[in-house]
Order: structure tokens, then sequence, then C-alpha cells
């Protein structure tokens, strides 16, 4: 008797290693493993080692899992059968939204404690239902992998290269490997399909496929990018990206799943701080509109809070950010949480010292007391005269003055500024008196030869940033009433012949000039 207990409870035991073994966990981890969608507003998915997770709506590439309210969302498996599943959520079961306890599950057992929510069972596909939006750090699988599981092969080496790269792929044991570097599906013999004996060598961007078979049963595809390319940059802080490098990173589907510096020049300004306290800018590699990347939901220094319009970096100013790429709506970005690294060259404590913001009178007030900064910053009034248009035809300049409402009281001289960027003033764009500005220069009490009074102004070649809350000459140019004939302005307001090559304003109308 006590030995054929014996034996059973060797069977058991026995049973349950095997069991033991035929089981595999895969974790989903936010920012690693991404979809698609960055906020809760369509469909999203998401795959990994034979599972995928299918969300109607869903934000899988965002800093966290979310599972947006009233959703429902799939686990499905073709390898094995799904026995468990845990939610590693960001709010615990108290909460009234973003816990474990904001879904439910269609069959199966599901419970919750704290920030963590199990499901367990026995099923090739489960369903869950959102009452509230949950959102998850990480999602774990457990399937029992049935008798015929063939795992999916991984393929390696230098996803991004100069010359050339060495690509090894593995399965598991026993299996043969099939793969195709042209595009065809290496399940299909139809196409040129080649069998894996060794390590091979490629020497241009290609996207490698491969299949493992065993005893008559396939594995998943495995699919995986190479890039070739001689990067700008590194993605270190000391040898950023640029945005070109994130750009084809991002398309050819090899961007790096952690935090990157990207240097930008930005090419359009936030216009506001959100009620998160963070902004949504543009940037791109020459300041200018094409071939830019979208700065999401950035913070300030060490991802601190924007507080303050003076913190916000304009139009022009140089940055280094770090973040996460991603592609968001055919809009390739750095995702929710990239913070600002340095702003024109220059670290927290630094950055602001030559960028603050004055109003007119506070302008004033600091050369009054002899505190204006070293460097440039940024001044804003209103035109509060009839501007001097004396330089304009011969130098492109204008010299005005400003004041905080606009009446000649607590007025500063802006002497002989320039346009945008720098740019000359023409007769068809120029400023006039009324109009708001948000100019960029050095202040400074001029003191003219032989004098001794110094006179309060803004130096010579300062620049335009905005006029009446527009970053372009585009609301300052008069479109003639003719079609084709009209005249052609570039976003600087100049006006330019039907041969120039870029985006231009005709007939009130702004399109690309090829």
């Amino acid at each position: 008797m006590k030995k054929v207990l014996r034996m059973t409870l060797v069977l058991i035991m026995a049973l349950v290693a095997n069991v033991a073994m035929a089981q595999k966990v895969v974790t989903f981890t936010a920012g690693t493993d991404k979809g698609s969608q960055g906020t809760v507003s369509e469909a999203d998915n998401v795959a990994k080692d034979g599972i995928s997770i299918s969300c109607d709506k869903g934000a899988f590439a965002a800093k966290e899992y979310r599972l947006g309210q009233g959703s429902k969302t799939t686990f499905s498996t073709k390898t094995g059968t799904i026995t468990k599943i845990v939610f590693n959520c960001t709010a615990s079961a108290d909460a009234k939204k973003y816990g474990p306890n904001c879904i439910g599950a269609a069959t199966g057992e599901y419970t919750y404690e704290g920030m963590t929510g199990t499901w367990t069972g026995a099923a090739t596909k489960v369903e869950f239902t959102a009452k509230a939006q949950l959102r998850a750090s990480s999602i774990e699988v457990t399937i029992a992998l049935g008798g015929d599981f063939v795992a999916t092969p991984v393929i390696s080496g230098d996803a991004i290269f100069a010359e050339t790269t060495t690509v090894t792929i593995t399965a598991g044991e026993g299996t043969t490997i099939k793969y195709t570097i042209n595009g065809d599906d290496p399940t299909d013999d139809r196409g040129e399909v080649l069998n894996y004996t060794a390590p091979f060598t490629i020497n241009q961007t290609t996207t490698v496929q491969a299949v493992a078979y065993k005893g008559g049963k396939a594995s998943e595809v495995a699919t995986k990018t190479f890039l070739k390319k001689a990067l700008n940059g590194e993605g270190t802080m000391e040898k950023p990206y640029n945005v070109e490098d994130v750009i084809a990173l991002q398309k050819a589907g090899v961007a790096p799943a952690k935090n990157v510096y990207v240097a930008g020049i930005v090419s359009q300004p936030a216009e506001a701080i959100s009620q998160y306290n963070d902004i949504n800018f543009y940037i791109s590699d020459d300041g200018n509109t094409e071939n830019e990347i979208m700065a999401y939901n950035s913070k300030y220094f060490k991802e601190a809070n924007y507080t303050d319009m003076k913190q916000v970096p304009a139009k022009g100013d140089k940055v280094v950010l770090c973040g996460k790429i991603i592609e968001f709506n055919n809009i390739v970005e750095l995702g929710r949480g990239n913070y600002l690294v340095s702003l024109n060259g220059k670290t927290e404590g630094e950055a602001q010292k030559d960028t603050l913001t004055f109003t007119a009178s506070e302008a004033l007030a600091a050369l009054a007391a002899d505190k204006q900064p070293e460097g440039v910053c940024y001044i804003t009034g209103t035109i509060c005269e009839e501007v001097d248009t004396t330089g304009l035809a011969q130098f492109g300049n204008l010299t005005y003055k400003i004041s905080d409402d606009g009446t000649a009281a607590n007025s500063l001289i802006v002497f002989r500024s320039k346009s945008f960027d720098g740019a000359k003033y023409t007769k068809d764009f120029y400023l006039k008196k009324g109009d708001q500005v948000k100019i960029l220069g050095q202040l400074i009490n001029y003191v003219k030869e032989g004098e001794t009074t110094a006179i309060p102004e803004v130096q010579a070649n300062s620049k335009l940033i905005s006029v009446n809350g527009h970053t372009t000459g585009v609301n300052h140019v008069t479109i003639d009433k003719m079609n084709a004939n009209a005249p052609m302005y570039n976003l600087a307001g100049q006006r330019v012949s039907k041969n120039y090559k870029g985006v231009v304003i005709q007939n009130g109308k702004k399109f690309f000039n090829k």
C-alpha cells in the first residue's frame, strides 16, 4: 500500500513538473512593448511571443497601457492556452480610476487587491470590459504550451549599421528555419524563401522574416528590420540624434525603446501651457516646418512642470530633449514624458539667463536699475507711435516705440529692428502703429557720443518673433484679387518670384510651390 502511494506521489510530482515546464510567462512592459496609439481615442493592439492584446479604445504607446472607459480588450494566442493574466496597475483598487477594479472578465475568475488584478482560467481568448479607464505599467500573461508548440525564432544583429552587419537567427532545438530578405512570406514556398544554416551578412537596409518548423508545425513569423544609415548622432547627451535621425529610425521601425537625446530647432512653438503643466511644440533641423517632429506633452528641465510662458522655448530656439521616439497618426514624435535638457546650448540654471521675457515697462525698469540681461531677451509690447521707416528701403529695418498699453507713456525704443529670423522688412510687409509684437534683442542704455544722458532702448538688429500672435508675416500680406497672376510671398512675408521653391502664400492660401 505504501509503495503504491509512493508511486502515485512520484507520478503526480512528475506531472506537475511537466506542466510547469510546459508553461511560459510573457511580460508586456509599457514603453518597451508598444502599440501605435499615445492617447485613448482609437483601437490599438500589441503582440509579443505569440500573444496578442487588442483594445477597441486603448493606448499602448503611452507611458502606461491604457484601456479606455467602456472599451473591450481581448487577449488571444495560437500557441497554447491562457491560464493567467496579471495587470500591474498605476493606481490601487481604492482609487476611482486607473486601478485593477476598473475591469471585469467575461469568463474565468478575476480578482484584485492593491494595485494588482489577476485573471485565472483556461482559454485561447479572454475578453475584458472596462467600467473606467485602467492603466497598467506592465501585463503578465501565462500560457500553457500545447505539445505541438514551436517557439518563434529570434533574429539578432545590429539594427543600425554603417557598412555591413551580421544577421543570426536562432530557434528551438530540433527545428529548421526558413527566412526571406526581400519581403516575401517565409511560409510561402512560392516566394524566394531561403534555408537558414549559418549567420549571413547584409550591406543594405533589409527586413528579415523567419519561421521555424518542427514536426510539420510552424512557429509565428519573426520580423526585424536592419537600417543602413550613417546617423548624425548616437542618441546620447554628448552626441544627440538630430531630427533627420529620429524620422529615419522610426520609419524603419528600429527606433530604440529607451529614452534618447534629440537636438533640434523650434519650428512651431507652444501656444500655451496645458492643464497638466506641459507643452506641445515642434522641432526640425533647420527651424522650418518641413521634416519636423512633435515634442508631445513635453516637460521643463528635469521633468519639472512649466509654470510660466517665459520658460517656454520660442521659435528658432535650439533645444536638446530627452524622450522616447514614437509615431502617432503618422506623426513622428517624442512621446509623453519627454523633457528639456538644454536651451540654446545652456542647461538648467543657465538657460534662462539670456532668454528672459520682459514687458516694455519691465524692460524700462530693468534698464533704470541697470539690471538688464547681459545677452538677448524677449520683449513684448504694443507699437504706440507711427513707425519710422527711414531705414526700410535701403537697410530693411524699422525704428519704433512700444509700451504695455499702446500709449506713448512709458514707451521703449526699438532701434533699427529686423523682421522674422533677422530678415529685412519690405514694402510688402512691415509693422504699423497698434501692432502687438514680441521681439528678441539686447536691452541697453545708449549714450550718444559727447552726451551723458542714457537712452533706454533695444539695440539695433533685434528680430521679430511674433506680431499680433502670428509667427509669420502672413496676416500683413495684401493679396491681389487676381488668381494665377497674384503675387507670392514666403513665410517671412517677403514677396518672391513664381520660380521660388518652398512654402508660399498666394491669394490668401498657403501651399508648397514646386
